[in-house]
């Protein structure tokens, strides 16, 4: 074993001095045949720009930056100016059931920088961020997870791919008062592994609500917490709590209800769509509308199918979840595309996945 290690690092050593020259090549990377891209599944369907939660292409992880909005340009620029950042007083690491989430005393507009200068400092760039709907999307980058740090996980990755990327969504909510800004994120992974037919292809990672928590940690600590405050913060935060959200009925409609503000809901159910299989292709929060496209395995055999019988979730299903403040409380509705609400059995199958993922 200490041998294979010692000719892979001989290998990697003298590949990095030679380049592929080596090889007889010129360099030419773009005109290369020798590596193919990778072909998506036939079952997921390209992402759409505006998606939150979209697979990444197999040939290329992201939107290049020439597709990014002038004012998404001008704000990465701003943000790579920006140097070093003042410190932030006031932060606290909140939690409601698997969800957690920072509350930062300023607001949205002073932290908005701060966390894009974050994931800079990681070395990612935006595909999306847009100030006004507070979302930041990264561009895919490539997993450094299990690999050795220092000197030895950079040569490791110089010479293979880990075939594995990861991305991050972060969503940040302002205060009624304006004076404090709540930072939801949400840690997206890929790995590259054979489907069904042995075809290499890029297939979602499990959610890693552990690797959150501990990313917003990290971003305390970038803004100025001690390292050991964060950490006993973050230690105190995995209190159990009571149930949030309940299955019920409104007017013979089956619904999740919960008491607790449209503000927090709102990017707990994006959270919570990502970590049932339901991913979200398109979100509109002024209608309270996430359009979603179950990726799970299919619940009903295909001779259920066939005859219009068994589970509505079913590989490649599109559903709407509409989320409304009624009264003192906020209601979860599953609608089909056309908007009209789910006859009552699909509609409590698609709620109950949901919440699953919202305890």
């Amino acid at each position: 074993m200490h041998n294979s290690w010692r000719q892979l690092l001989f290998v990697g050593a003298i590949m990095s001095l030679g380049g592929c020259s080596l090889f007889g090549g010129g360099g030419n990377y773009q005109q290369s045949t020798s590596a193919q891209a990778l072909q998506m599944p036939p079952q997921l369907s390209p992402p759409k720009t505006e998606s939150t939660y979209a697979i990444p292409p197999a040939s290329g992880l992201g939107a290049p930056s020439s597709q990014m909005s002038s004012a998404n340009g001008a704000l990465s620029t701003q943000a790579g100016q920006a140097g070093v950042l003042p410190k932030v007083a006031g932060m606290k690491l909140e939690q409601a059931g698997p969800f957690h989430w920072l509350r930062v005393d300023a607001p949205p507009g002073v932290v908005w920088p701060k966390i894009k200068a974050y994931f800079q400092a990681h070395g990612y760039s935006f595909v999306e961020a847009n100030p006004r709907s507070g979302v930041l999307i990264t561009n895919w980058k490539e997993s450094a997870h299990g690999l050795p740090k220092g000197f030895l996980g950079m040569l490791i990755r110089n010479i293979v791919a880990s075939g594995e990327r990861e991305r991050y969504v972060v969503r940040l909510v302002g205060a009624h008062d304006g004076k404090a800004t709540d930072v939801f994120l949400s840690e997206q992974g890929a790995i590259k592994a054979k489907d069904s037919q042995g075809d290499l292809v890029w297939q979602w990672q499990p959610p890693n609500p552990a690797k959150e928590a501990t990313t917003l940690q990290a971003l305390m600590v970038y803004m100025g917490m001690p390292k050991q405050e964060a950490k006993a913060m973050l230690a105190a935060s995995h209190a159990p709590m009571g149930q949030l959200y309940t299955l019920a009925e409104e007017g013979g409609t089956p619904v999740l209800k919960t008491e607790q503000p449209f503000a927090i809901v709102w990017p707990q159910v994006g959270l919570g769509l990502d970590r049932a299989n339901l991913v979200v292709e398109k979100q509109d929060r002024a209608e309270g509308i996430y359009a979603v496209k179950y990726v799970g395995e299919s619940q009903s055999t295909p001779l259920q199918r066939l005859f219009g019988g068994g589970s509505v979730l079913n590989h490649g299903a599109r559903f709407e979840i509409k989320v409304v403040s009624q009264g003192g409380a906020v209601l979860i509705y599953a609608m089909n595309t056309e908007g009209k609400p789910l006859p009552a059995k699909g509609a409590r199958e698609v709620l109950e996945q949901l919440l699953g993922s919202l305890q």
